[in-house]
């Protein structure tokens, strides 16, 4: 009897494991960027450099000329096991890097010495390099 009771219990917290992780993935996919209910303020464009870094939120832009940096985000939390909103047409791998300029909506403030956790509404001049120093264009026009 006990061993059925602990098995029940054991099934239903996997069911709501589940259901909670299958609504979690229905959210971040809800909203595009510039849309979406998080975002704080103007979003404005920068010229930067796109990668993967250590850290949470692991994909980040440099913005060209500044030691700020933006963390690419699914809103005002950083949580990497949430896909970070950016274009489609936008795809890195850890060993690749995306230069151009980026169109971002901010969802906290901008802090000195602090990410400030973005989402990429649209980017274009983009140019990818790998992890050879191959450089490729992505497109020449605005993708979003």
């Amino acid at each position: 009897m006990k061993q059925k009771i602990t098995t029940s219990i054991l099934m239903l917290v996997i069911t709501i494991q589940q259901t909670s992780s299958a609504m979690i993935i229905g959210k971040q996919n809800q909203f595009k960027c510039k849309e979406n209910p998080a975002v704080i303020g103007d979003c404005f464009t920068i010229h930067g450099r796109m990668r993967f870094g250590n850290g949470t939120p692991s994909l980040r832009i440099w913005q060209v000329g500044t030691s700020h940096y933006l963390g690419v985000t699914a809103g005002k939390v950083a949580d990497d096991a949430d896909e970070p909103i950016l274009p489609k047409e936008i795809i890195l791998d850890a060993y690749s890097t995306v230069y151009g300029d980026f169109e971002v909506c901010p969802f906290t403030k901008k802090n000195e010495g602090a990410l400030q956790y973005v989402c990429v509404e649209s980017g274009s001049s983009l140019i990818i390099e790998d992890r050879n120093g191959k450089l490729k264009r992505i497109k020449s026009k605005k993708i979003n």
